[in-house]
């Protein structure tokens, strides 16, 4: 008798926290708030380390020799730093990863051929990229970006027609740098979306109308600077909730399960978001191993829109075109356009929907193919992704993805003129530290 008066006194102080966990946007088409926030100096960062498990079936046929085919599989463990500041006169962002990889790959064609082969890779990689936006007034902005990679790989392949086999050791190193001016501003919408999120929440516990524009913005600069009062105050959730509800001038009077249900914001998966446009051009400079340097000249423009509190779209095209600065290099000009749709879909509090459309042209001037003359090549390819994320407690998410590659190359430069990609990846990321700034 007294287990189960004890299980029903416990089933009355859980129910209304049960009860409150289903609580969604009310009305996720009001995004008005989203187009006039206006954000003070924030940032945030994020510590995490990612492992991933591929598997990628190929098709490819070529008007020289029979149609081949391919299967591979690749292992990967990848630790990451990203942080991310923004304020009216700045936009920062740094990006350091590594990349420690297993690799099993084999090329088969129908009949045998000599480019039948079996390859197992094993590689090292490091990268480190940023970006810096000055704004000279609202809309207008001096650009500065780079990003550089070192690679170790050793390779094996065995030569399946004649039985062969070779190692081969390759190390390099690739630079870019881009510098130069852009209009409109793209913003980083993603506190006010909690702040939302706590209107809602907090709606539930307490049955009152929506906050107004003043102390929607001020939820959100107080949720921007969370994790400040982790390095300052002992005590930071009484110190947070306190100057919180004193800003919007509410009387707090919660119980440590509501604390908890509101606290709950900083958990949910909402994705990154952005709102606005922007367009930057400039020069673009590079430089690799094999001391092919280029110097040119690129354009880009990002266009973020949130369809609803649920929905956002972005379309992100790019191009430069390059020439090669040394006189032995095995090009002339070397250019690219791309165009980037992305489409994200909260469906709810853990999982996330990120489908993605890249379409890429590689254009070029080389020499052709058993030739000295100089000729321009195209490269087309479209890369279609579909990553589902699962954010299975706090610290690790689950990821699915599946990735179809259509490829179509210039026959007269490279004898395989199409190729087909399927790739499906399993991955888990453990998110080490996650705060704002």
């Amino acid at each position: 008798m007294k287990k189960i008066l004890l299980f029903i006194f416990i089933s009355c102080l859980t129910n209304p926290l049960i009860a409150q966990t289903s609580i969604g946007f009310k009305n996720p088409k009001d995004i008005e708030p989203l187009m006039s926030y206006r954000l003070p100096t924030w940032g945030y960062s994020t510590i995490l380390i990612s492992a991933d498990g591929r598997l990628n079936s190929q098709e490819a046929k070529s008007i020289y020799n029979s149609p081949w085919s391919r299967f591979s599989s690749n292992l990967s463990f990848s630790p990451k730093m990203y942080a991310y500041s923004e304020s009216e006169r700045n936009i920062k962002l740094y990006n350091i990863y590594s990349i420690s990889e297993l690799y099993y790959g084999a090329n088969k064609s129908n009949p045998s051929s000599q480019g039948d082969r079996e390859s197992k890779d094993i590689g090292l990689s490091l990268y480190l990229d940023g970006s810096w936006n000055y704004y000279f007034s609202e809309n207008t902005f001096f650009l500065m970006s780079g990003n550089s990679s070192v690679r170790y790989r050793e390779m094996i392949n065995e030569d399946l027609y004649n039985h062969e086999e070779n190692k081969r050791i390759d190390r390099s190193y690739e630079l870019n740098a881009q510098i130069g001016f852009g209009w409109g501003r793209v913003r980083n919408v993603a506190p006010l979306i909690r702040a939302l999120r706590f209107q809602e929440r907090y709606g539930t516990v307490k049955n009152i109308t929506p906050f107004n524009e003043s102390q929607l913005h001020f939820i959100a600069h107080h949720i921007a600077k969370h994790s400040g009062y982790i390095g300052v105050h002992d005590r930071s959730d009484k110190y947070f909730w306190s100057d919180l509800f004193e800003g919007i001038g509410f009387e707090s009077q919660l119980t440590p399960f509501e604390i908890y249900y509101l606290a709950d914001i900083f958990k949910e998966s909402i994705g990154a978001r952005f709102q606005g446009w922007d367009f930057s051009t400039g020069l673009k400079i590079t430089g690799n191993k094999n001391i092919n340097r280029t110097l040119g000249w690129f354009m880009q423009s990002q266009w973020y829109r949130n369809l609803s509190l649920n929905h956002q779209i972005s379309v992100r095209p790019t191009g430069y075109i390059s020439k090669y600065l040394d006189d032995d290099a095995g090009q002339k000009f070397i250019g690219s356009v791309v165009l980037n749709f992305e489409y994200l879909w909260v469906l709810n509090d853990r999982i996330l929907w990120l489908s993605r459309l890249n379409s890429n042209l590689n254009i070029g001037k080389t020499k052709k193919l058993n030739s000295e003359n100089l000729a321009w090549y195209q490269h087309f390819y479209h890369n279609l992704e579909s990553r589902f994320s699962y954010y299975i407690e706090d610290n690790l998410t689950f990821d699915l993805r599946t990735i179809l590659l259509l490829s179509r190359m210039d026959k007269d430069f490279y004898p395989n003129y199409y190729r087909n990609n399927i790739l499906f990846s399993i991955g888990i990321n453990y998110y080490v530290d996650r705060k704002f700034n």
